[in-house]
């Protein structure tokens, strides 16, 4: 049925919709409300802000993915507290140490390796050992005993954070964050041999991992390599992983701990006691939390007149002394292991994220990509960001 309305000829039914008390109003302006087959209004589909997605994030997903940024990139990232939680926070700070092997400090040697323990601020926890081939193994003997002298039983390096750790404004420091990087300084025509990267790496191996339980030459440390390939110009880096033996706070070593009975051995302050010995032993245990928690770079094969470089960065977080005037720091820690969290993120979004030859880190150097996370909460390179949103929505 037609009706005849201003001049036009208008369904009667569509002029019945139009009076005011048959309109269909809503929230969105008087619109219609679009229906289903059945005659149901549509539910409206809800967009939630997601949380925490930058940096700055709010709660423990934003302090978790800083961390985690920091861990990533020891050398450019975020320097901010490791919230081990329920301990006092300290001030955050950076350090750096560069080595040269081969022309510099080292022998000439076409093969060798270093070990870090950066649990430890000092006491013995860097150690470099370089031969004429990778069969050699370091002299560990009464007469001779480890780190004595470079030729035959190698040397104990400084730690790059000792010299801060023991000097008059510090009681104390604990690890944030660390890693190593050994690069080619050598002529290009001269370049050759195999560069590798050990995690994981511990004092018992250091000490008796060889040939008939001696000390490690480094065709058998090429055994316990994450990553091995030909060494290229760009080198290797290995990133150290924070973990329980981490949080204890330690000064930069010194004579063992005898009139303090109970501190635990795993939590002294050296690595190893000055120059041990296998016919010696080591005063700290070998096997406890801390004993397995180094990382080390390995060469073989390399033209002894050229140069290595090798560059260790480490985050400390650190207590000042009482003498010193400086205010201690309020601890904002909320009982959470945050740092626990956030090397289970990076897990979870690269396996190989401790070796600078993972699978995202070749193409994406450094913390890069971490941070890409962080701010917009998508992996580089993926169209969806889903599989990152769902890690990150259980660190709130």
């Amino acid at each position: 049925m037609s009706v005849h309305w201003q001049g036009y000829w208008v369904p009667a039914s569509l002029l019945l919709e139009r009076l005011p008390m048959n309109r269909q109003r809503n929230q969105n302006g008087g619109k219609k409300k679009r229906q289903t087959a059945q005659g149901r209004p549509r539910r409206q589909a809800v967009v939630r802000a997601r949380r925490g997605l930058g940096l700055r994030g709010a709660g423990n997903a934003g302090k978790v993915r800083q961390i985690a940024a920091m861990i990533k990139d020891p050398c450019m990232g975020p320097t901010v507290a490791p919230e081990y939680g329920g301990s006092q926070n300290g001030y955050v700070s950076r350090f750096k140490k560069t080595f040269t092997i081969g022309g510099g400090e080292g022998s000439t040697g076409t093969a060798g390796y270093l070990v870090w323990f950066p649990d430890f601020q000092g006491g013995n926890n860097l150690y470099l050992w370089s031969s004429s081939t990778d069969l050699i193994q370091p002299v560990n003997t009464g007469a001779d005993p480890l780190g004595y002298d470079l030729p035959t039983s190698g040397r104990w390096l400084e730690d790059p954070a000792k010299p801060w750790v023991a000097g008059d404004a510090v009681e104390d420091g604990r690890l944030a964050a660390a890693c190593m990087k050994l690069s080619y300084a050598g002529a290009m025509a001269a370049l050759k041999g195999r560069v590798a990267t050990i995690s994981g790496i511990s004092r018992d191996q250091l000490l008796h991992g060889g040939d008939n339980g001696s000390t490690l030459s480094a065709s058998v440390l090429l055994n316990l390599a994450s990553n091995t390939e030909r060494f290229q110009t760009a080198g290797a880096e290995i990133r150290a992983r924070p973990g329980e033996p981490s949080q204890y706070y330690r000064t930069s070593g010194g004579p063992p701990r005898a009139n303090h009975p109970h501190v635990a051995m795993d939590n002294k302050d050296n690595c190893f006691d000055a120059y041990i010995s296998t016919s010696g032993g080591c005063f700290e245990p070998l096997t406890g939390p801390s004993a397995g928690n180094g990382i080390a770079v390995c060469w073989t094969g390399v033209d002894p007149a050229q140069a290595i470089v090798i560059e260790l960065y480490k985050v400390l977080e650190w207590r000042p002394k009482a003498v010193s005037g400086i205010v201690q720091k309020q601890s904002s820690s909320d009982g959470e292991n945050l740092t626990q969290k956030a090397v289970g993120l990076l897990d979870r979004v690269d396996y190989a994220w401790q070796s600078a030859k993972g699978m995202y880190s070749q193409a994406r150097r450094g913390g890069g990509f971490i941070a890409d996370i962080a701010a917009t909460g998508m992996i580089p390179g993926m169209r969806s960001a889903r599989p990152i949103l769902s890690i990150l929505d259980q660190l709130d």
